[in-house]
């Protein structure tokens, strides 16, 4: 079958993300004639996707939506509303082809999602790389496929639950889906040591999307997915697109001492727990490129901090913070 895999457009100019769920999910498709388009990169949008959908001619068109809004009070902006946008063009360009949606923001919504938007057939729910290649195969018999919304008459109805695949096997992401040199700023592109989230903050929607477990990728094949981009690609900067990179700590110091083994020289970002913070590790992440530590504590006084389910108090923080800086 002829696929579309589309990066929902955000609909303004931002400092564009690569789509890492959309490059693992193309690596189970290889039976399939793949194209995908990211509009957040392209200077007209909704032409670039016009365009490519008369030349291309999919049968299945899938919509990865990645966020709901901004989630920042100052910046208040409602990504969801490009959605509508998008399907409408994708039918009334190709009126018989099958639109599948996915991605973190749907799943955090699927139900709604699916009932706001009849004209999305299927919805691919939590983790797809195992869920979509499935469903391609039974459109006919969607209710067969764990983890999938489907439409019976005039229901939404959702198969249940899939269990979380094998993550540390997974191959690597399919790097030239999309140009890379679009993506290479600080932050641009994800690598994935891991999935899933220990931690219990009390607003945090990761456990839910990624498991409250953690499953670990080896650290040479993280290390080879580096060395990877960083060779053949180019890039100068990536991040570790973890929910938390230093949990648990010895997989990450592993990583480390793995990228200064092989001498690899790109800068690089992550998210950390304020709680597993040591100068030996510190200094090691530095050695090893990271050059930006984000930490999230989201509160500053011991009250607000054990609100947000933070396991950590002020002068804790205020610790590590001295220590990073």
């Amino acid at each position: 079958m002829r696929i579309l895999l589309i990066q929902s457009y955000l609909g303004r100019k931002e400092k564009p993300v690569f789509p890492l769920g959309l490059a693992y999910l193309v690596r189970n498709l290889d039976e399939h004639d793949v194209a995908a388009i990211d509009p957040n990169v392209l200077d007209d949008p909704f032409g670039s996707l016009r365009k490519i959908l008369n030349d291309f001619r999919p049968e299945i068109v899938s919509i990865s939506l990645r966020n709901i809004d901004t989630t920042v009070f100052k910046d208040k902006f409602f990504y969801y509303k490009m959605l509508s946008t998008t399907v409408n063009m994708v039918k009334e360009v190709l009126p018989d082809s099958k639109i599948i949606i996915g991605g973190s923001a749907f799943s955090l919504f699927a139900e709604e999602i699916m009932r706001r938007n009849p004209q999305i057939d299927f919805g691919v729910y939590l983790e797809g790389e195992e869920t979509f290649r499935e469903l391609l195969s039974k459109l006919t018999m969607p209710a067969e496929v764990s983890g999938v919304y489907y439409r019976d008459g005039e229901n939404v109805s959702f198969t249940g639950l899939r269990y979380h695949f094998d993550f540390k096997n997974a191959p690597l992401p399919r790097w030239n889906l999309f140009d890379l040199s679009l993506y290479n700023h600080p932050e641009g592109i994800g690598i994935q040591s891991k999935r899933g989230c220990v931690l219990k903050c009390a607003y945090c929607t990761y456990p839910f999307l990624t498991g409250k477990g953690l499953r670990l990728r080896p650290p040479e094949k993280v290390v080879d997915e580096v060395e990877d981009i960083v060779g053949k690609y180019n890039i100068k900067y990536f991040m570790f697109a973890d929910t938390v990179f230093n949990l648990p700590q010895r997989h990450a110091e592993e990583i480390c001492r793995e990228i200064i083994r092989r001498r690899i020289t790109a800068k690089w970002s992550a998210y950390f727990s304020l709680k597993e913070m040591k100068e030996e590790f510190i200094r090691l992440a530095r050695e090893a490129g990271c050059y930006l530590f984000f930490f999230s504590p989201d509160g500053f006084s011991d009250r607000s901090l054990t609100i947000l389910r933070k396991e950590i108090s002020k002068r804790e923080l205020t610790h590590v913070y001295n220590m990073v800086r």
